[in-house]
């Protein structure tokens, strides 16, 4: 819960200030925006089964306090804050049809994406591998994601956003009930396009 305030605070200014300040191309900016974040998902589970195998658990979660802590205090002293206007009176006054469609949307591709990112290291450990080397394939994994934000950004300026999200949900079903049919190591190929 308190993990969806803080980043609640951040997507609507980032996405406010890509439309300001990129005219054109404004889905490579929101891509190549988008790339920090997908370095986070990437290093969270090597980070995580590295610590969870060197220290366990519960210590290895202890870990994870020092990097919130220090962005928190970088945050604290060199953030300074715009000053704010009502854009509208009201809470709903900016919700739309369009809006609620959209969010169902990417609540459900979030569902899919974070199920996904919980089911890989379980996924390997399953095969006999030990948690540092889930952790490790995991992030492996989730690499190409890094990447494919830059591609997705340029296709959207080309293509539309509504064409290039159909064809991109379209292909992870393909792609995740291919994963159901292959085994051993033809699954690592499916898994990194996915």
């Amino acid at each position: 819960m308190v993990l969806g305030i803080g980043i609640s605070t951040f997507h609507p200014q980032s996405i406010a200030l890509i439309s300001i300040f990129f005219k054109h191309r404004k889905g490579l900016a929101a891509g190549a925006h988008g790339i920090g974040g997908s370095i986070g998902v990437a290093a969270a589970p090597l980070a995580g089964g590295l610590l969870i195998a060197a220290y366990g658990w519960r210590e290895g979660l202890l870990i994870l306090f020092f990097p919130a802590e220090v962005v928190a205090v970088l945050l604290l002293f060199s953030l300074k804050e715009p000053p704010r206007s009502s854009i509208g009176k009201g809470m709903f006054k900016g919700i739309s049809k369009p809006i609620i469609l959209l969010r169902i949307v990417s609540s459900l591709l979030g569902a899919v994406q974070s199920g996904f990112i919980a089911f890989l290291p379980s996924y390997f450990v399953s095969l006999g591998h030990n948690i540092a080397f889930a952790g490790i394939a995991t992030s492996v994994l989730l690499v190409p994601g890094i990447f494919s934000q830059l591609i997705g950004g340029g296709l959207y300026d080309r293509f539309g956003g509504k064409w290039v999200f159909v064809l991109s949900l379209r292909t992870i079903t393909v792609l995740l009930l291919l994963f159901n049919l292959v085994e051993g190591v033809m699954a690592f190929p499916v898994l990194a396009l996915i």
